[in-house]
């Protein structure tokens, strides 16, 4: 059986198009569901942060779209902002610069939820331009279409996950990390023993 089958939302990467993925910065955010967690959305770094004032309360975890995109007034937009409530550490904590975090998708916050179907893609939108402002310092960088600052409130997919548990993970992406690392030590050998043959 399908996660779509159980009713549960596709999998939606947004790593290609946001901040951190250069950097190994990752960003997980699975469904819970009694005994098992089904993959939802995965972004490069994130932003949390606290909405209003009080213990426990209302959060927003976010992800903005890659460095150097900005909308029309030069400001940097989201690729995803997803309201929680509840969150808290889990019971691994912090390990290995990896963060895990338990939460609740915020079940009053439709308006909040800007949460995008995969496929979500404003940089590549036909609507995007290239800055030609004289006084910019980063002349040539994409602007994301007006109404793009974030993506649109999703109530379709907002009544399907409303209230659910959520597990965030957020830090470093050690495979990819591992994987550059073996990558470079493969290039380092292959360089010294071409050196070598040249003697």
């Amino acid at each position: 059986m399908t996660d779509q089958d159980q009713g549960l939302p596709p999998l939606t990467d947004l790593r290609s198009i946001t901040r951190g993925e250069s950097a190994c910065l990752r960003t997980k955010v699975d469904i819970v569901d009694e005994h098992d967690r089904h993959a939802w959305l995965i972004w490069g770094a994130a932003q949390i942060s606290k909405q209003g004032r009080g213990a426990g309360g209302r959060w927003r975890i976010e992800g903005r779209l890659a460095e150097g995109v900005t909308d029309f007034e030069h400001d940097a937009p989201y690729a995803v902002r997803l309201p929680v409530i509840g969150l808290a550490l889990d019971d691994i904590g912090v390990l290995g610069h990896v963060a895990h975090f338990v939460a609740w998708i915020d079940p009053s916050d439709e308006e909040g939820f800007c949460v995008p179907d995969p496929g979500y893609d404003p940089i590549s939108d036909p609507r995007s331009t290239r800055c030609t402002d004289p006084r910019c310092e980063n002349k040539g960088h994409i602007i994301v279409p007006e109404r793009n600052f974030v993506p649109p409130p999703n109530p379709r997919l907002w009544r399907q996950v409303a209230g659910r548990q959520v597990a965030i993970i957020v830090g470093l992406d050690w495979e990819r990390v591992e994987r550059i690392a073996a990558g470079h030590a493969s290039a380092s050998t292959a360089s010294a023993a071409k050196k070598r043959s040249r003697r």
